[in-house]
């Protein structure tokens, strides 16, 4: 059925059931990991940039499909790579060259990250402030 010709479902809703749900999320421990991307919207072909907590972030996909997360910003002069082309897998920073293949490499560290196949996680331990967990919960 078409969007505009569906009834709407707000009177439905029951806020005590939704404020129990977000109450006992928060009381899990996030170990850091902060959804930045669905995983269909990570591509080889292009990188993505998001800003979480105040962070600037990079994602994009190796050759081989594996999710890579970083700083959005290049090292050298701070260019934002998430305008800069990937290619091979590679992201090439568009002001100076610098090619990033997923490691620490010229002062660039990746972030861990987990890919469930819905959404791509990334772990930033300097925003979490809490103890790191090698998955998302």
């Amino acid at each position: 059925m078409a969007w505009e010709r569906q009834d709407p479902t707000w009177r439905q809703a029951k806020p005590s059931i939704i404020a129990a749900a977000l109450k006992r999320a928060m009381a899990r421990p996030s170990g850091n990991w902060y959804v930045v991307a669905a995983s269909r919207d990570v591509t080889a072909d292009r990188p993505l940039g998001r800003t979480v907590s105040g962070t600037e972030v990079v994602l994009w996909r190796t050759a081989e499909g594996r999710v890579v997360a970083g700083p959005g910003a290049c090292p050298h002069l701070g260019a934002p790579l998430k305008d800069s082309p990937v290619r091979c897998g590679t992201l090439i920073c568009h002001w100076h060259g610098l090619a990033l293949k997923g490691g620490a490499h010229a002062g660039w560290e990746p972030l861990p990250v987990h890919d469930d196949g819905v959404l791509v996680w990334a772990r930033l331990d300097s925003v979490g402030g809490e103890e790191p967990l090698d998955t998302p919960v």
